[in-house]
């Protein structure tokens, strides 16, 4: 999708599933759609949200969040510990956000950083050396490095800390 810019990839047409809560022949609660009222004509266009009709996410919601994440960070030299972030954004700053580095050793949290404010114009790169906020590793240990960007303030859409 990245890769072709002038292109319009999807729609979503229903954030929410527009089930109707009903009960079956012995009681049981479903959410009813399409044909389940006996109507003679119907389409389903009513159940295709990112969420079911009682508000618990489809796992659409989980791709939304990833295709719609303003930042893209990619690791170009794991030697010399250095990334690539993108600013996916059509008009807006990176420093618009906070970013954090979070390094796990063997599961466990070992260190949570706050990487420099990135005034990373839209649709714009850079490399950032993460050598310096990495912690000492140790032989044999697994570790894995999670960047994270968040609303530095309460939003009119979101709170504060909002990914």
């Amino acid at each position: 999708m990245a890769r072709h810019q002038a292109r319009d990839w999807g729609c979503i047409w229903e954030f929410k599933d527009q089930g109707l809560l009903k009960k079956d022949s012995v009681g049981k609660p479903f959410y009813a759609y399409g044909g389940d009222f006996q109507e003679k004509y119907y389409d389903d266009f009513t159940i295709k949200g990112i969420v079911a009709s009682d508000g618990k996410p489809h796992a659409a919601i989980y791709e939304c969040k990833r295709v719609y994440q303003p930042a893209e960070c990619t690791l170009i030299d794991a030697s010399k510990g250095l990334l690539k972030i993108e600013n996916r954004h059509a008009s807006k700053s990176l420093g618009d956000y906070t970013a954090a580095l979070t390094v796990r050793e063997d599961g466990r949290v070992v260190s949570v950083k706050t990487l420099p404010r990135l005034q990373l114009a839209a649709g714009r790169d850079t490399i950032l050396s993460l050598k310096p906020l990495l912690p000492k590793m140790k032989s044999g240990a697994e570790y894995l490095a999670t960047i994270s960007f968040t609303l530095p303030e309460q939003a009119t859409w979101a709170p504060k800390a909002t990914r």
